[in-house]
C-alpha cells in the first residue's frame, strides 16, 4: 500500500472516500466506514469475485455521457463481457397489457425481429421483469444476449433474493452465452420508476442498432429513440395493425349475462348455491416459471392466455381450487364464494386499475351451499377496524372491510374456506360449471364430467323448488 501512500486505517479509510466520491459513488455507502466495515467490505468483495463478479468501467462501454448522465463511472457484470464488444441490437416496446395472448400482434412481429437479429450474427440487449423485454429474453435464449438489471444485480443480492431470481428467472436464459450488467450499487436502490427508465436508457445506449414494436406516442421509449436518433444510432419502428393497438390496463369487457329469469327466482338460485368466480391470471401460473410462461406463448399453446376460461379449465383439470390470501385479512389462504348468481353479480363488475383485471368474468364453479358447509364455509364478517381487531385471531381469515371510499364490498356477500378446496370431496351432483355462452359449454363439457351450464341457461333452469331441471 505504500506507492498509494497508504500506512495506516485512516489513510485507508481517507483513500476509499476520495475514491468513491471521484466515481460518484453515494456518499450513504461510504461516510460511516470504519475498520470493521472495510474488513467486512472486503470479505464480501471476494466472495463476488470468486462467483464471477466483476467491475466495467463506463468509458469501456463507450457509452454517450450526453444520454446517460448521472450514471456511475463503474458498472457490476457477471459473464462474458467481450459480447459487450460485438454488433448489438435491441428490440424495444412501449409498456404492453399484461393480458397477453399468442395471437397479439406485437408478440408476433418481436419473434420476427428476434430471429431477424439471431440470423444476421447481433448481441441482443434485453432485460427482464416486463413482458417485452422477458419475451425477448425468452426467444434469444441460447444466443448472444446483453441484460441489462432493472435493479442491483441479481448475483451480488442476498442469498434468498439471489435464488428467488432464479427461480423466476433463471430459465430465460443460457449463462454460459449471457451477460448481465447492472448500474445499481448494493444498499438502497433508487425507486423502481427511476429504475426502469435508467434500465431503458442503458439498453438503447448499448445498441448499435434499435428495433422499436408499437412506440407510443410521447412515452418513455419514444424520448429514449429520439436521443438515439440525434446520436446517429440506426432506428426502425413496426407500427402495428390498428386492431392490434390498445391502450395499458385495458381490456375487454366481460360479456353479460343475458338472462330474463325474474329477481324472485335468481333469489331461489342464490340460496341454493355458492358461486365461486374465476379471473384471467396475466403472467405465470402461480407455481409457473417466467420462461415456461413466455414459452407456452411463443409456442401458441392453447391456454397460454390464462383468461378467466382458462382458469375455469386448470381448476377443473387439477380438482382443486387454490387458496389465497393476497387480497384478504389473516394469516391463512382462503377460498372465496359468494352468494350472488351471475346475473346479479353484473352489476358488481368493475375494472380494479390496481390489479389490472376485471373485478369478476362471467366464469365460476357453482357449488350447493349444504355441500360447502359441510366442509367448513363460513359467511365473511362485514365491518370496520374495530369489529376486525375484535375477533379472535382464527376468525379474522373471515372478515373484509364493510366500505371504501370508492366500493361497498358488502354487496358481494362472501362466504370463505380456509385453506385450499379439493373438489374431489364434493358429489358431481352439487357442482355446476358456468361459462359465458353454448360455445364455451362444448368445450369445457369434453374436459370435465361435470355438469356444464351457459350463463343463460344456468339461470332459466332455476326453479322455486332450488333444483335443476331439463
Amino acid at each position: 500500500m505504500r506507492p498509494f501512500d497508504i500506512h495506516c486505517a485512516g489513510d485507508a479509510v481517507q483513500g476509499l472516500r476520495d475514491a468513491f466520491n471521484t466515481f460518484q459513488v453515494s456518499s450513504s455507502l461510504w461516510k460511516n466506514l470504519r475498520r470493521n466495515a472495510i474488513a467486512e467490505a472486503a470479505r464480501q468483495a471476494e466472495e463476488w469475485i470468486r462467483q464471477g463478479v466483476s467491475i466495467v468501467y463506463k468509458a469501456a462501454l463507450r457509452l454517450p455521457e450526453a444520454d446517460l448522465h448521472g450514471l456511475p463511472s463503474v458498472f457490476f457484470a457477471m459473464g462474458e463481457q467481450s459480447l459487450m464488444a460485438e454488433p448489438s441490437v435491441a428490440i424495444m416496446s412501449s409498456r404492453r397489457s399484461r393480458n397477453i395472448t399468442p395471437q397479439d400482434g406485437w408478440l408476433q412481429v418481436t419473434k420476427s425481429l428476434v430471429s431477424y437479429a439471431v440470423d444476421n450474427g447481433f448481441t441482443i440487449v434485453s432485460s427482464y421483469g416486463t413482458s417485452a423485454y422477458s419475451l425477448v429474453s425468452c426467444l434469444s435464449k441460447g444466443f448472444p444476449t446483453i441484460v441489462v438489471c432493472p435493479g442491483v444485480l441479481p448475483f451480488m443480492m442476498p442469498s434468498e433474493q439471489r435464488a428467488q431470481f432464479l427461480l423466476d428467472y433463471g430459465d430465460l436464459f443460457h449463462f454460459e452465452r449471457t451477460v448481465f450488467l447492472s448500474s445499481f450499487a448494493p444498499g438502497l436502490p433508487p425507486p423502481a420508476s427511476q429504475r426502469l427508465v435508467e434500465r431503458d436508457r442503458m439498453v438503447a445506449a448499448l445498441s448499435s442498432t434499435i428495433l422499436a414494436v408499437d412506440v407510443r406516442p410521447k412515452g418513455n421509449i419514444e424520448t429514449i429513440l429520439h436521443g438515439a436518433a440525434l446520436r446517429k444510432v440506426p432506428i426502425k419502428v413496426f407500427p402495428l395493425p390498428p386492431k392490434d393497438i390498445e391502450a395499458p390496463g385495458t381490456s375487454s369487457l366481460p360479456r353479460r349475462v343475458r338472462s330474463t329469469h325474474s329477481e324472485e327466482r335468481e333469489h331461489f338460485g342464490e340460496l341454493t348455491f355458492l358461486f365461486h368466480y374465476t379471473r384471467s391470471c396475466p403472467g405465470p401460473w402461480p407455481g409457473q416459471s417466467h420462461a415456461h410462461y413466455w414459452r407456452s406463448l411463443v409456442d401458441g399453446s392453447k391456454d397460454a392466455g390464462h383468461t378467466a376460461m382458462d382458469t375455469l379449465a386448470r381448476i377443473l383439470t387439477e380438482g382443486l381450487i387454490r387458496g389465497n390470501k393476497r387480497l384478504t385479512r389473516g394469516s391463512a389462504p382462503v377460498v372465496c364464494f359468494s352468494e350472488c348468481s351471475p346475473s346479479r353479480i353484473e352489476r358488481l363488475i368493475t375494472w380494479r386499475k390496481g390489479l389490472i383485471r376485471w373485478s369478476f368474468e362471467p366464469y365460476s364453479v357453482a357449488v350447493r351451499r349444504d355441500a360447502l358447509l359441510k366442509l367448513g364455509a363460513v359467511k365473511v364478517t362485514y365491518g370496520g377496524e374495530e369489529v376486525y381487531k375484535s375477533l379472535p385471531e382464527d376468525q379474522k381469515n373471515f372478515f373484509q372491510i364493510e366500505k371504501t371510499s370508492y366500493r361497498e364490498w358488502s354487496s358481494e356477500r362472501e362466504w370463505r374456506i380456509q385453506g385450499d378446496l379439493d373438489l374431489g370431496a364434493i358429489s358431481t351432483q352439487d357442482i355446476v360449471i358456468i361459462v359465458a355462452d353454448e360455445e364455451e359449454v362444448a368445450v369445457m363439457q369434453s374436459l370435465v364430467a361435470n355438469r356444464v351450464e351457459s350463463l343463460e341457461s344456468f339461470a332459466r333452469y332455476f326453479l322455486p323448488d332450488h333444483s335443476l331441471k331439463r
